[in-house]
């Protein structure tokens, strides 16, 4: 019987932000049999980051976070590539991610996210997965809110507007409401989304929008189109 994790091998993934919740994502996707990861990501390697992502002190001597989570899952998967690249992604250079059959974008700029939405979903078989977080504060020491994954295909992107293609640039601060079972989460949804668009696991719901409450503990689904979307 053939593993159907085998049905990603040729993949190549991009992860646009690699901070706690894209850290995760490439945790889950250095594990699968995907070819190339590329990794996008300006910000440079401070105490914060290990705080936010999985395991331990990443190897030292590179600047940036990508650079030292490059070269920490380096050599996990023969024959898999995992390649930094120490910039923010922007209008101006979002053309770099449409050689990518996958994108997970998590970043909070609805500016660049619009350009990359462009660029991501030009291919019938590309496939876009967007993630965020809105943590708010309950009462006086109390967290409270959701974890969000919306996913886009070139054929299905009407509810675009759901990852905030409006909205500014995350205010650093927020991240204080950011904890990292959170952002492991999100990430898990993420992944656990891509590997059924892609044909490994079983999805008879077919959603394009997932939501998670906090408070709740309740897994909300939308956008179902009824048949399965396979890229």
């Amino acid at each position: 019987m053939s593993d159907p994790h085998a049905k990603l091998a040729r993949e190549k993934v991009a992860i646009v932000g690699v901070g706690g919740t894209g850290s995760h994502i490439l945790d889950f996707v250095c594990k699968t049999p995907v070819q190339f990861i590329g990794l996008f990501d300006g910000d440079e390697y401070d105490e914060r980051t290990p705080l936010r992502s999985p395991g331990p002190l990443a190897p030292g001597g590179a600047k940036h976070k990508v650079e030292r989570h490059a070269n920490r899952y380096r050599g996990l998967q023969r024959g898999q590539e995992v390649r930094p690249y120490p910039v923010f992604i922007d209008e101006e250079n979002a053309d770099q991610l449409g050689d990518f059959d996958t994108v997970f974008v998590c970043i909070g700029s609805g500016r660049v996210k619009r350009r990359v939405v462009e660029v991501c979903l030009e291919d019938p078989n590309h496939l876009l997965i967007d993630v965020g977080m809105a943590v708010h504060r309950t009462g006086s020491s109390v967290l409270g809110g959701l974890v969000r994954v919306t996913t886009l295909l070139p054929s299905r992107q009407d509810h675009v507007k759901r990852i905030g293609l409006d909205a500014p640039a995350t205010d650093p601060k927020d991240r204080n409401h950011q904890t990292v079972e959170l952002n492991a989460l999100n990430a898990a949804l993420a992944v656990i989304k891509w590997k059924k668009v892609r044909g490994v696991f079983s999805d008879s719901k077919d959603e394009l929008h997932s939501l998670y409450n906090i408070e709740g503990n309740g897994l909300s689904s939308r956008y179902a189109s009824g048949g399965l979307a396979r890229c």
